[in-house]
């Protein structure tokens, strides 16, 4: 049995693993202590016919690529490549399939009638769509490229007079600016399909992050959040991981395992093992969902990685 640890990187990244300094050394030691052989494999477009073949020696692939990685690349070429390893068999987790179900910001579309949502959640599929929406604006809203990561494509948005909008952008270091519609309309037009909804202020509760294996909480994550919060870009605060038995996130943590994750798989047709070895829910205060992540969630509580392993080797077991 053996396991391939899939993460992105360059040249100088699988020099680093050949020489036996990998990323993800934790999950790869973690793997090892629970008795089974697990290998760094360093991706990138360029070395995809590399990876298919170190793929095609491996029962399991755990995967961590961003939508959007290495200076512009998308997993367009990862993608296909990674369904055909499991079409062959390899149990491979994330599966571009369920990302595109689960981990994309229209799962926020799909799930607004479930209580975890705020339930004025509107989906743009053009940009004639997207103006009227912008047209319409009474307020601050939160404008979401559907797949992005690192606070890239994700805005709040308020009228500024006009057709001026006051804008900014969630990436760290930006600062807020008035721009006309055409110009706002002008830097979405990559994003494909745009999610709306509503501004939720973060403060002073912060944003609780929940883990996941499969279908159970595995730890949290928590952080007072600034991003999208001030017109000056303020200091990040670091996120705090915690482990699943924590007693003051032991609330949301049972409402995500018993109700809200149910009628989520309800909803979107997604089995119980279908769901990733790791993957993790962000909630506002209310409780609110804010996203979903499921392509690369690092770093993640230490509680998380037994689970993690155990889960993917259970997997291996049954195909």
């Amino acid at each position: 049995m053996k396991v391939a640890v899939v993460y992105s990187g360059d040249s100088e990244a699988r020099q680093r693993a050949a020489a036996g300094e990998p990323r993800y050394a934790n999950v790869l030691g973690e793997f090892r202590r629970q008795g089974v052989e697990a290998v760094p494999v360093v991706y990138a477009d360029e070395v995809a016919d590399e990876v298919r073949r170190q793929l095609r020696k491996v029962a399991a692939a755990v995967v961590w690529v961003d939508p959007i990685h290495g200076g512009g690349e998308t997993r367009s070429v990862l993608d296909p490549l990674l369904r055909e390893a499991a079409a062959a068999g390899v149990f491979v987790s994330a599966h571009p399939d369920i990302i595109l179900r689960l981990g994309t910001k229209q799962v926020l579309y799909d799930t607004r009638a479930m209580s975890w949502s705020s339930g004025d959640i509107r989906l743009y599929r053009s940009p004639d769509e997207l103006r009227r929406g912008l047209a319409a604006l009474s307020g601050p809203r939160v404008i979401k490229q559907n797949r992005g990561n690192g606070g890239n494509g994700t805005w709040r948005v308020e009228p500024a007079g006009g057709d001026r909008l006051r804008v900014l952008h969630a990436r760290r270091g930006s600062r807020e600016q008035e721009v006309s519609m055409d110009e706002f309309l002008a830097i979405c037009a990559s994003y494909g399909q745009v999610l709306d909804q509503p501004f939720v202020q973060p403060e002073p509760e912060g944003m609780v992050r929940c883990y996941m294996t499969h279908a159970e909480v595995v730890g949290f994550g928590h952080q007072h959040v600034t991003a999208l919060t001030s017109a000056e870009p303020p200091t990040p605060q670091p996120r705090l991981y915690y482990p699943p038995d924590q007693p003051e996130f032991q609330a949301i943590g049972a409402r995500l395992e018993t109700e809200w994750l149910p009628r989520m798989q309800a909803a979107l047709g997604v089995a119980a093992d279908a769901l990733p070895v790791i993957w993790d829910a962000d909630f506002l205060p209310g409780p609110v969902l804010c996203e979903i992540n499921v392509s690369c969630v690092s770093p993640f509580p230490d509680a998380a990685l037994p689970k993690l392993v155990a889960a993917t080797v259970a997997r291996i077991a049954q195909r």
